[in-house]
């Protein structure tokens, strides 16, 4: 959590240093507002849902796939038993 604090100051300032270069560039300035910075964290939390779905969707989807193998695991093994016994 701490490191997450750190990296939105750190964006905030880097962020504050880009508008003196827009200015010196273009001659107009832009404004870091704290509501811009909660515009920012805002929108970071929404990204963050959004990969949180995905990443849990995935491992939803391999955990699927894991259940899948070790029931067709299963079921080889019953076949080879009951080969077996129809060989006898």
């Amino acid at each position: 959590r701490s490191k997450l604090i750190d990296h939105m100051a750190h964006i905030h300032n880097s962020v504050r240093e880009s508008t003196t270069e827009y200015f010196e560039r273009y001659r107009r300035y832009a404004y870091v507002t704290p509501k811009s910075f909660l515009s920012f964290i805002t929108g970071y939390q929404d990204v963050y849902a959004k990969k949180v779905a995905y990443v849990e969707m995935l491992a939803s989807n391999i955990n699927t796939g894991l259940t899948k193998l070790v029931e067709a695991g299963d079921d080889v093994s019953k076949m080879k038993v009951e080969l077996k016994e129809k060989e006898k």
